[in-house]
């Protein structure tokens, strides 16, 4: 009742279901009970509930079916998601941010998991000669330092997965065609989830 806007249980009982659907998910809502009555199962339903007084919120639906001496009953569970496609708004939100912060950037940027290079934006890709990120992902960062400086890179690597942080150190790299430059390196760990 008070998920629904309602004063008491009362105010609801007799009321169709479907009244509480934010209507752009009527069709829908018809499906699924053609569906139900069909003896399909259905699956979980990210859909807009309705209250008494018309606010729409984000909820999710599980419907399941009795069968009691041959009288069909749906057993319907709502839960209200608000938090969480709130919060799943803002990480999306965050991560565009962050996405741009890296392709706008006029410095080299590249992002690696484990090593691996993932992502990379247009100042990195000139920063290696490289034309596109074809060129780059999917390989180990390590490929574009010049081997003189691998051990120390692979120490810096092993202090970042622990967490830690390290300070800029100018290296000498490779570009996509072996040719060296000196660079700059910056790294950090970034945790993502």
């Amino acid at each position: 009742a008070n998920l629904l806007g309602a004063s008491s249980v009362d105010t609801l009982l007799g009321r169709p279901r479907r009244e509480f659907i934010d209507p752009k998910y009527h069709d829908e809502a018809a499906r699924r009970w053609e569906a139900l009555q069909q003896g399909k199962p259905l699956p979980v339903w990210e859909v807009g509930t309705r209250r008494l007084d018309g606010t729409v919120f984000p909820s999710v639906v599980r419907t399941e079916t009795v069968d009691i001496d041959g009288d069909l009953y749906v057993i319907t569970v709502v839960e209200d998601v608000s938090e969480e496609t709130t919060a799943r708004q803002a990480l999306l939100e965050s991560e565009e941010k962050y996405r741009s912060l890296i392709e706008f950037s006029p410095q080299g940027v590249l992002l690696t998991e484990k090593g691996i290079i993932t992502q990379i934006n247009s100042a990195g890709l000139r920063l290696y000669g490289a034309d596109r990120g074809s060129e780059i992902i999917g390989r180990d960062w390590i490929s574009f330092v010049d081997p003189s400086f691998h051990d120390l890179i692979l120490r810096r690597r092993d202090v970042m997965q622990s967490g830690s942080h390290v300070e800029p150190l100018e290296i000498l790299m490779l570009h996509v065609d072996g040719s060296t430059f000196w660079a700059v390196s910056q790294a950090m760990p970034v945790e993502v989830s």
